[in-house]
């Protein structure tokens, strides 16, 4: 990498630093969930960050009519970011809402705000809303994830949520009416086990499913889990993220309980008998108090596969539905050789490690390398594909007929056995090439011609004596030598000298990106590009408080709109022209919060704001406005 292109990185690093830290505060406004239902609770989420000292505080939202918001929930929150060759810190505060809505539609939220510096600033978001009727069902928010050790916790603002409308039989859904029971195993909380089935043959698959129950505002997260020994199975996790997994509602005991779905694992039994899954155990912790509870344990009954109709070379465990491909590669080759054979065996089940090769004394066939891809199939079966790749070594002439590959094994859905098998076809084995004879003319025709000088690499003998004289190092030219001792100082100063160009450069576009006259223009754009009207009247509002403050140095988000004609006429602007500006941000102000549809041309609010603010810029010269 060469000299110039490092510098040319640091410099183009110092001037990215720089733009990045032009703005001076960061405000944004998210919801959990944009769709929910009736009775379901979701969070407004505000973040507010400051990098030029100083601190966001009072947060707050106006709630639409029909939407229950409680909270806020506030933290702070630190950040600091290095670049330019200083470090920039922000800080700022999140601020949550819980709520909840009464009754079916679309809400619009207006934009949450905090008081930065003494003056209150919203969010550029405008958010929406979709409330369902309800369905009974506990839908996950979207902007988490249910794990352990993170920050994120499957239970956060619970006991900030309102509560949800109550629960009948009738409301629940399908999938919920199965995980309803008649009695709590334990006050609150409580975890349980679920088979999809209680009675199977040694390797079918038999799905694990851990559930915890939990009352709404019991606990706060939870802190251990300890799964189930699960000795007598061979097992692997299947599903989704636990996390990603719908949260749902039902009734134990007559009471309102959310349950979600921790685990799913595919187990397949290794011996036949009653076989104990083991217990799961969890810790939950309730305000400053730990819950443990303990699951049930399961217990499977196995069976091996009948005896009666068992195929030979059958392995106790090869259960599923499966089948074979083969290919053969080359299909020609001199006795001795080798070919490659690729046998893919495919199906639902716990594939099988071993497969059936003909054994033959003029075939040998070598260990094979797997390869695999197993995932959840249809139904929450466990499948996929396992490739055997084999080494067949031809030992026999001729046209050699490779046999078959058979996989027998037991069908648990037919209750019979089957058959995978895949013929592999037919090779051509052609006579070995013989080395002897090569081997033999070349022996000759060294013989022939006797036997190797063994000086013939030695060097010929001196015919006089002269004096040894021995290499001289000269070591290092002299001008070689004065450029690799300049060369450092020089490079230093060199890259000093840009680094000081790179900052005064930085420092200058900084300051040229924070003038009110450039931010006034950059607003005034960004109103025009905005679709969405509420969008655009925030634009246009920005670009006209900055076009008064670049003219006369007012500060004009600090004051009444109804004194601010009188103030900037007293500053010398043109009576006129203050009364436009006046007339511009009060149709602004409507405009918020009552948008209108998305348009792609320009919104009459921006096309009256733009001769106002080109007016007001061209006032710099003669008012002498703020810099």
């Amino acid at each position: 990498m060469s000299l110039a292109f490092r510098l040319c990185m640091f410099a183009l690093l110092w001037l990215t630093a720089g733009v990045a830290n032009a703005q001076p505060y960061e405000v944004s406004a998210t919801l959990s969930s944009h769709q929910v239902e009736v009775g379901e609770p979701f969070r407004i989420e505000l973040s507010a960050m400051v990098s030029d000292g100083g601190s966001p505080t009072e947060p707050h939202v106006n709630s639409p009519s029909g939407l229950r918001v409680t909270g806020p929930n506030i933290g702070t929150r630190t950040s600091m970011q290095f670049g330019g060759g200083q470090s920039t810190v922000r800080r700022g505060i999140s601020a949550t809402w819980s709520a909840v809505a009464d009754k079916p539609g679309s809400y619009v939220i207006p934009p949450p705000s905090v008081v930065i510096k003494g003056r209150r600033v919203m969010a550029r978001e405008t958010l929406r809303v979709l409330v369902m009727p309800s369905t009974g069902k506990r839908r996950r928010s979207k902007t988490g994830r249910w794990s352990f050790g993170g920050s994120f916790s499957p239970f956060d603002n619970m006991f900030n949520e309102p509560e949800a409308a109550p629960l009948t039989v009738d409301d629940l859904s399908a999938a919920a009416r199965r995980l309803a029971l008649s009695k709590a195993p334990a006050a609150l909380a409580f975890v349980r086990l679920i088979p999809s089935a209680k009675r199977a043959v040694v390797g079918e698959q038999v799905t694990l499913s851990y559930y915890l129950y939990y009352r709404p505002g019991s606990v706060s997260r939870m802190t251990e889990q300890r799964e189930p020994s699960l000795s007598d199975f061979f097992r692997r996790r299947i599903g989704k993220d636990p996390g990603t997994v719908e949260e749902l509602w039902t009734l134990v005991g007559g009471q309102r309980y959310q349950v979600r779905l921790l685990e799913r694992v595919a187990l397949f039994p290794l011996r036949a008998g009653r076989l104990h899954t083991g217990k799961l155990s969890v810790k939950l912790l309730r305000r400053r108090r730990e819950l443990a509870r303990e699951s049930n344990d399961v217990v499977l009954s196995v069976r091996e596969p009948p005896a009666r109709g068992r195929p030979a070379g059958y392995r106790l465990g090869d259960v599923g539905r499966y089948r074979l491909k083969a290919t053969v590669e080359p299909r020609t080759a001199p006795a001795g050789d080798v070919v490659a054979v690729t046998v893919r065996l495919r199906g639902v089940g716990n594939l099988p490690q071993q497969l059936m090769v003909p054994q033959r004394s003029d075939l040998e066939w070598l260990e094979p390398e797997k390869k695999e891809h197993i995932e959840e199939q249809r139904g929450g079966r466990l499948g996929g594909w396992r490739s055997f790749g084999y080494v067949v070594r031809l030992r026999s002439e001729g046209l050699q007929d490779l046999g078959e590959v058979k996989l027998p094994y037991y069908d648990p859905r037919a209750r019979r056995y089957r058959v995978a098998k895949v013929a592999l076809g037919k090779v051509k084995v052609t006579q070995a090439v013989s080395a002897n004879a090569s081997t033999t003319a070349g022996s000759a025709a060294a013989a022939s011609e006797g036997p190797p000088d063994p000086f013939v690499t030695v060097a010929p003998i001196r015919t006089e004596f002269v004096p040894f004289e021995p290499i001289r190092d000269r070591g290092m030219a002299p001008r070689l030598f004065l450029i690799a001792l300049a060369a450092p100082p020089v490079t230093m100063a060199l890259f000093s000298g840009l680094w000081v160009l790179a900052g005064a450069f930085r420092r200058r576009r900084a300051n040229i990106n924070k003038a009110p006259e450039t931010l006034a223009k950059s607003a005034l754009g960004q109103a025009a590009r905005d679709r969405d009207t509420a969008d655009a009247a925030r634009s246009v509002e920005r670009a006209v408080h900055l076009a008064i403050e670049s003219a006369t140095g007012l500060k004009s988000r600090a004051v009444l709109l109804d004194e601010l004609e009188e103030r900037l006429r007293a500053m010398g602007i043109d009576a006129d022209l203050a009364a436009d500006a006046l007339k511009v941000l009060r149709t602004c102000e409507r405009a918020r919060f009552e948008p209108g549809e998305p348009q792609a041309g320009d919104h009459a609010v921006v096309k009256a704001a733009r001769p106002v603010v080109r007016s007001l810029l061209r006032a710099l010269p003669e008012l002498g406005g703020g810099s």
